[in-house]
Formats: C-alpha cells, structure tokens, sequence
C-alpha cells in the first residue's frame, strides 16, 4: 500500500504461499533467510551518507528461496564520502565523491529468485549475484550507473533475458587500468561447471556513457566452464573491442549484433566476439560480428555469420581441423528441427554435409541436413 515505511528488513520469515507486497516506499530492503514472497511496484530510495560504501546494497536478499523482485523503482545516489575524482587510488570505501555508489540489487546464496520489469538507476553497481541458483533478471532498464550493470557467480540456472542497460560511467576507465573496470554482463564460475547459462534478447547500449566491454563469460583460469550456454539475439552497440567474450565455454550463440558507432578506431572500439580459454563444441549461427579465435579453442562451427572469422596462429592443425563453416536457411534449419530461440543446436561435421541437431528445453531432438560444409585447415 502507498505510504513511506523507511527500512524493510526480514529474517528467518518463511511462507507458505507467496505473499505480495504491493507499492510503498522503503529506504532500502533486507531479505535474509526468507522464502515465498514478492515485493512488486515499490519504490525504492536508498540516500547514500557517511557509512555507505560502493559494497552497500538497496536491496540484499541472502540465502533466501522464491522471492520475486517486481516493476520497482531501484533509485541510488552519488557518494558523499570516499576519495576525490583526481585521486589516483581509492580508500576503503570503494566511493568517488560525486559518482554513484552503492549496488542496486544483490543476490547472495539464494535460489529460484526473480527480478523482473525494474527501473534501477543511479548506483556504482546494478544487479550483482553470487552463486547463482535458478535466478532469472528480465525486463529490467539499468542505467546511469559508475559501472556494470549486471555481474556475478553462477552455479546454476542464470536466464539474463531481454534487459536494456546504458549510461555507465566508470572512474578513470580511459586511465591505462589505473581506475575502474566495467563490461554490461560479466558471469564468473564459482566452484563447478555452470551449467543452464542463458543470456537472451537484451538492448546493451553505451548510451552517453562509456564503452564497458559487452558480455564476458568469465571462467577466471579455474578449468570449470559454462556447459551449454546459450547467447542469443542480443545486441551490443559498442563495447571496447571485446563485444562477447568467451572462456571455456560451449553451447549455442545465435543471432547477435554487435555494432560500432565509429567512435575511436576499428582494432580497439569495434565490438568482436572473442573466443578463447579452452572454448570448445560451440554453434555460432547467424551472428553479425567479427570474430577472434586464440590457441586451445576446438571443435567451433560457423552456420550463416556475417562478418570476419580471424584465426589465431597458435592453433594446432587438429584444432583448425575442428572449425567448421556451412551456410544456408538457418531461420527453416530451426523450424525444421523444432526448436524456438532457447533451444541448444549442434552442427556436427560429417563428410561433405552437415547434420544439424536441434535439441528443445525439454530434451527432445531432431535433425536435419544442411550445405556441403568447408574445413579450414
């Protein structure tokens, strides 16, 4: 109900069905050890003082179950303590004076968590996430932020879909690493593969801000991976170079667009799709982007991309071998196999064809032939 009801924060509350907490205006949200609720259509306004860091949350929900996170205003503010803009290092505090702080939304140790159809501006960070289990971000406009708007570990179950993100502006970004890094999506393994990956049909946008790198699946040397992840019809306009940025990765990316707007030059600002860190048995169907491989990816096939497929020399002959280029219908391929656009598909090379397996969310499969495919080698 309307009304301003200051700090909500619950512990140990655990019900039976969901229950909703519809509209008000809180200072900031706690949810820890709760299960069964949604708080839809709130309004937010976390005020940042002389305690608050760039780690301090608006809303925290930890080690909690069924909770949703709906059509909500997320509304930070900039930081009145830390180091100054002309500092060269940051303090304790994590905060620039004047510059957002603060995260938007944090999801810590939790399971099947929603964050649906939410304005979050205004925060050094917008949503972050650690161990992800069964977490879905959709629908949300994050913007006007110090840095990234989405990142965090993954175990399981991470569907990042249809999000619009623009306007970050990080500290001292152009500084040679001496300031603050940023990338629009940014998902790190934790400790086992990743599995049940989805990032899908999000606008992720500089806007009047920076070019953050786009979308890195991060596996940070740790030899896990992300098995069968799905990257699908995202656009990325403008990105530092690195647009998609892919370690130890396998499953489908499909029908993304990584744009340029001409801003500085070609090799550095225009966004590519980088593949690399031991990458293996991915699908790259129908995408309009430049791509990069580097030595220890294998087994990669390229249906219908547009753009240039750049070989690293470091690759051995096996692994050239192993990279596959075909072109037809991709859309009818798709159709034919039954599968819609979450669907993992898999073009295997065989001979002087190429069988195209689609497989829905649901397990089922179905397959198809498609041109005469070519082997770099």
């Amino acid at each position: 109900a309307a009304g301003n009801y200051g700090s909500l924060n619950l512990n140990h509350v655990h019900f039976a069905k969901t229950v909703t907490i519809k509209g008000g205006t809180f200072s900031n949200v706690v949810l820890s050890d709760v299960a069964g609720l949604k708080l839809d259509s709130a309004t937010i306004n976390f005020v940042p003082d002389n305690t608050t860091t760039a780690y301090s949350q608006a809303i925290r929900i930890f080690n909690s179950f069924n909770v949703t996170i709906s059509h909500s205003k997320i509304t930070g503010g900039v930081a009145v303590n830390g180091v100054d803009p002309s500092a060269t290092a940051l303090d304790s505090t994590g905060n620039v004076i004047g510059l957002p702080t603060a995260r938007g939304i944090e999801v810590d140790f939790s399971k099947s968590v929603t964050l649906s159809g939410n304005d979050i501006s205004t925060f050094a960070k917008g949503i972050l996430f650690n161990d992800a289990q069964s977490l879905t971000i959709s629908g949300n406009a994050i913007h006007d932020l110090r840095t990234t708007p989405i990142s965090g570990s993954v175990l399981s179950g991470l569907k990042i879909t249809g999000n619009h993100t623009w306007d970050s502006h990080p500290w001292h970004f152009s500084d040679g690493g001496t300031g603050d890094h940023g990338d629009r999506i940014h998902v790190w393994t934790s400790t086992k593969a990743a599995t049940g990956v989805v990032i899908s049909n999000n606008l992720l946008e500089q806007g009047a801000g920076d070019p953050l790198l786009g979308i890195y699946l991060d596996d940070n040397g740790k030899g896990l991976g992300f098995t069968k992840a799905i990257i699908a019809h995202n656009t990325i306009i403008d990105a530092t170079g690195q647009g998609l940025l892919l370690e130890n990765v396998s499953g489908l990316v499909i029908d993304n667009v990584l744009q340029w707007s001409g801003t500085g030059d070609p090799y550095h600002d225009k966004p590519r799709i980088q593949v690399s860190s031991g990458s293996h048995d991915i699908q790259f169907i129908g995408n309009a982007a430049d791509v990069g491989l580097v030595p220890t990816v294998h087994d990669l096939s390229f249906f219908n991309e547009t753009g240039t497929v750049i070989i690293g020399g470091g690759l051995t002959p096996a692994a050239r071998q192993s990279i596959h280029f075909a072109t037809g219908d991709h859309a009818a391929a798709l159709a034919a196999v039954g599968v819609d656009s979450f669907g993992v598909a898999t073009i295997v090379g065989g001979g002087h064809t190429t069988v195209f397996t689609g497989y829905d969310l649901l397990g089922h499969s179905a397959s198809v032939v498609l041109h005469p495919l070519n082997v770099i080698v």
